[in-house]
């Protein structure tokens, strides 16, 4: 069952990398998937200033964070270790950001630090509850 909520999940977040019109899903359930041979890599470096910040800006920005933390969850329950699922988070966000560019849209850095952001969160939360619910003979504690 993991197997199967990972898969949905990654092809979820694929689509939404694909998909060539953020507004037009949000606003009007349309996917477009238009693709390039000549990828658009000219916004990899470019930040957004707080004058940039519309609201469908700060609401990609936010889904970027919470696919990925998401993400981390299905990825740990599948591999069950923390250090392949930073990696994989990793590249699933650059992944991601490298295949946007040929989807007609604009690849970010920024992105990808968000993406992992939101990975490394879930990580950190994981970790701390871990320590917080075990012994130190690794048993679970009661409540």
């Amino acid at each position: 069952m993991n197997k199967f909520l990972l898969t949905v999940w990654t092809c979820l977040l694929f689509m939404f990398t694909f998909n060539s019109d953020f507004k037009g899903l949000l606003l009007e359930r349309r996917i477009r998937f238009n693709f390039t041979t000549e990828p658009n890599f000219s916004h990899l470096f470019d930040f957004y200033t707080l004058s940039d910040l519309s609201n469908l800006v700060i609401l990609q920005k936010i889904g970027h964070f919470f696919f990925f933390f998401i993400l981390a969850f299905f990825l740990l329950r599948v591999f069950k270790r923390v250090n392949i699922v930073i990696r994989l988070g990793i590249a699933v966000a650059i992944l991601t950001e490298w295949v946007q560019a040929f989807s007609m849209r604009e690849a970010r850095l920024q992105d990808v630090l968000i993406d992992v952001a939101g990975v490394l969160t879930f990580i950190v939360i994981y970790l701390v509850m871990k320590a917080r619910l075990t012994t130190p003979y690794g048993h679970v504690k009661k409540w």
